[in-house]
């Protein structure tokens, strides 16, 4: 048909197999925009996938499981024991071994903080601002930077209050509560348990699964800020009203905004 303009691209295909290549990156990118994704059925993609996969990926996929596996089993039992073990009545010993998971965390922790700067750093984008944008497009890059946050934050919260109730204890002066660091705690674990599901994705059984409670949270997002809004104001309103009888009749249930929000939630 004359009448149909047609607009020739050329396409880059020399060394799409190599490990550094970004030819399935915008593959993939292409296919988001367009929602449609029947490129991957052709023989050359699949071919081109299952090179990528038995030569760069899967070793590399196997490898992070592990550890991010390691890093949440020793999350959770740091979160679990924490206050018992380094309870001041233990011995020096006991104390020391309960501070082994911390450790463990923390190191694993940078590895993926470290890993997750290099991916935002290979992100196709001219400014910061782009670039983070971009690299926050994807669902498990947010949920990478939620845990990643919220784990620095409980541990940050710890090291904090726990140098100010030693100094506090030594002037022979009241200590802080913990709470802060708990409830960040708190926040993180659910968060780095959902962020395993990642791993489920490379089976197609569990993949589907997964892709569904995907959709079914993207799909309440706005529901979500909205009861986030509603839980705030009505544990300031809480917090307000019942602040002073708490006090009074020793509960401690309204007696800070973060317990208020808490217990609203």
């Amino acid at each position: 048909d004359s009448g149909l303009p047609v607009t020739a691209k050329f396409v880059p295909l020399k060394n799409i197999a190599a490990p550094n290549s970004n030819f399935l990156r915008s593959v993939v990118e292409a296919c988001s925009m367009t929602k449609k994704y029947t490129v991957f059925e052709t023989e050359m993609m699949q071919t081109l996938v299952e090179h990528k996969w038995n030569s760069y990926v899967e070793k590399m996929f196997f490898y992070h499981l592990k550890l991010d596996l390691a890093m949440v089993f020793f999350l959770t039992v740091d979160a679990l024991t924490y206050k018992t073990v380094t309870n001041s009545d233990n011995h020096l010993a006991i104390k020391i071994i309960g501070n082994v998971p911390s450790i463990v965390v923390l190191v694993l922790w940078s590895f993926f903080a470290r890993h997750e700067y290099r991916q935002w750093q290979a992100t196709n984008a001219t400014t910061k601002f782009t670039k983070v944008k971009a690299h926050l497009d994807d669902f498990w890059n947010i949920l990478d930077v939620l845990s990643l946050s919220s784990i620095f934050a409980a541990y940050a919260c710890r090291i904090v209050l726990s140098v100010f109730n030693a100094i506090s204890a030594a002037e022979g002066v009241g200590g802080v509560s913990l709470f802060p660091s708990t409830l960040a705690m708190a926040f993180a674990l659910p968060i780095s348990w959902i962020n395993i599901l990642f791993y489920m994705q490379f089976q197609s059984e569990s993949g589907e699964l997964v892709r569904m409670i995907i959709g079914i949270i993207q799909g309440i997002k706005t529901f979500l800020v909205i009861l986030v809004i509603c839980m705030v104001g009505f544990a300031a309103s809480f917090f307000v009203l019942f602040e002073e009888q708490s006090d009074n009749d020793g509960d401690s249930t309204h007696k800070s905004p973060p317990r208020a929000i808490l217990q609203s939630y």
